[in-house]
C-alpha cells in the first residue's frame, strides 16, 4: 500500500500469543486499517472499516472488549459522523459492533481502550473531535454509554481531543488521560468515577502552540502505567513521558523523527 497519507497508531495483542501487534489507520486517506509485527511485516488481511471510497481521518485503539484473551479492533472516523466499530481480528474480520458515540453531533471522536471498571473486560473510550465540546463518553462493547461522561476542558474548547487509559494506581481500574489536540499541550489525567477527580494536570510542550497526542503503558515495570505523549500537527515529532501527576521521566525524551519536521505524529504502547 503505497500512500502518503500519515497514520495514526495503536497496539493490542490481536492473536493472543502474549505479544502485542502494531495496527494503524490513515489519518488522511481510505478507510484501510492494518496489522504489523514488530519487525515491520504485515500480519495478516487488513481491514475496510468503513467503505473503500470513503475519505478523511481514522482512528484505532486496541483491547479486549469480551475477555477472551485476544484484542479487538476499534475504529472511528476522526471527523464527521461519530461512528465507532469493533471488529475481531478473525479470518473473517468480523464486525462485532458498530454505533454512534455522540449521536447527531457530526465532529467525530478519537477512541482508546482500558477496563474502567475491573470487569475483565476493557471498555471503549471516545473523545469528541474538532469542532465539539471536550466530552469524553465511556461505551460498552455493545454500544452502551456508561451513566459516567465529562467535559475535560471548559465548553467552548472545540479543537479536538484525544484520550487514552491506564492504570496509574494498580487497582486494578483503568484512568483516563485527555489532551487537547490544538493551542497548548494541555494533558489531564482522569480518575473515571461520579467525583472524575483530575489526578494530574501538565502541558507537555510548555508555552508552545501545539496540542500532543496522548498514549499510556507500563513504561518502567512497576506495574503502573505512565503516560506518553507527542506533539501534534504543527510540532516536531517530540516524544515525553510523565508519571500520572505530571513529574517528567527523563528515561522517556526523544524524537522520533528529524528536529525540524512539522507534521505531528501519534503514539501508542505496546508489549512487543
Amino acid at each position: 500500500l503505497a500512500a502518503r497519507v500519515g497514520t495514526n497508531v495503536a497496539a493490542g495483542d490481536v492473536n493472543g500469543d502474549g505479544v502485542d501487534e502494531i495496527i494503524t489507520a490513515p489519518r488522511d486517506g481510505g478507510p484501510y486499517v492494518r496489522v504489523f509485527k514488530k519487525d515491520g511485516k504485515a500480519y495478516g488481511a487488513g481491514i475496510w472499516a468503513f467503505p473503500r471510497n470513503a475519505r478523511g481521518s481514522f482512528d484505532v485503539a486496541a483491547g479486549d472488549v469480551n475477555g477472551d484473551g485476544k484484542d479487538e479492533i476499534i475504529v472511528s472516523k476522526s471527523e464527521g459522523k461519530s461512528t465507532v466499530k469493533i471488529f475481531k481480528y478473525d479470518a473473517k474480520k468480523t464486525l462485532v459492533k458498530e454505533f454512534d458515540a455522540l449521536g447527531s453531533i457530526n465532529v467525530g471522536v478519537r477512541v482508546a481502550a482500558g477496563d474502567v471498571d475491573n470487569d475483565g473486560k476493557a471498555e471503549v473510550i471516545v473523545g469528541a473531535g474538532k469542532g465539539g465540546d471536550a466530552i469524553v463518553r465511556v461505551f460498552e462493547s455493545n454500544g452502551k454509554a456508561k451513566k459516567i461522561e465529562f467535559y475535560a476542558y471548559a465548553k467552548g474548547y472545540r479543537d479536538g481531543i484525544d484520550v487514552a487509559a491506564g492504570d496509574t494506581d494498580g487497582d486494578g481500574k483503568a484512568e483516563i488521560a485527555v489532551s487537547k489536540l490544538g493551542k497548548q499541550s494541555l494533558v489531564k489525567v482522569f480518575r473515571y468515577n461520579k467525583a472524575n477527580k483530575v489526578l494530574g494536570e501538565w502541558t507537555s510542550y510548555g508555552a508552545a502552540a501545539v496540542g500532543s497526542y496522548v498514549a499510556m503503558g507500563d513504561i518502567d515495570s512497576d506495574g503502573k502505567a505512565e503516560v506518553v505523549t507527542i506533539a501534534a500537527e504543527g510540532g516536531a515529532p517530540y516524544v515525553r513521558g510523565y508519571e500520572k501527576n505530571g513529574v517528567f521521566k527523563k528515561s522517556l525524551n526523544f524524537y522520533a523523527y528529524g528536529k525540524n519536521a512539522r507534521i505531528g505524529g501519534d503514539v501508542a504502547f505496546g508489549a512487543f
